[in-house]
């Protein structure tokens, strides 16, 4: 059985002549024989849409992945709930 991990995702944005997005993301991950651990990470960009800076939380949430692992992803994001739905079909 593959460990379990969990990425949480939290975003925010404000408009204004740069478009500061901000983010954090908490991975959780539990083991096989059930013992867990966080990992969590903050950070910004200007210039920037609402759409983007959700991508790349999740994307760095993705890249500190280390192994092969199932992985539920948890966000308010419509943009990134969206894409998984419509890709459900075809995500292994």
């Amino acid at each position: 059985m593959e460990p379990i991990v969990n990425i949480y995702i939290a975003t925010s944005f404000k408009t204004g002549r740069r478009n500061v997005g901000r983010y954090i993301y908490l991975l959780e991950f539990i083991s096989n024989t059930g013992k867990g651990a966080t990992k969590y990470s903050i950070g910004s960009e200007d210039f920037v849409s609402a759409n983007r800076i959700v991508l790349k939380a999740l994307l760095e949430a993705l890249l500190r992945l280390t192994r092969t692992c199932n992985v539920t992803v948890y966000t308010d994001s419509e943009y990134i709930l969206n894409a998984f739905k419509y890709y459900q079909g075809s995500l292994c």
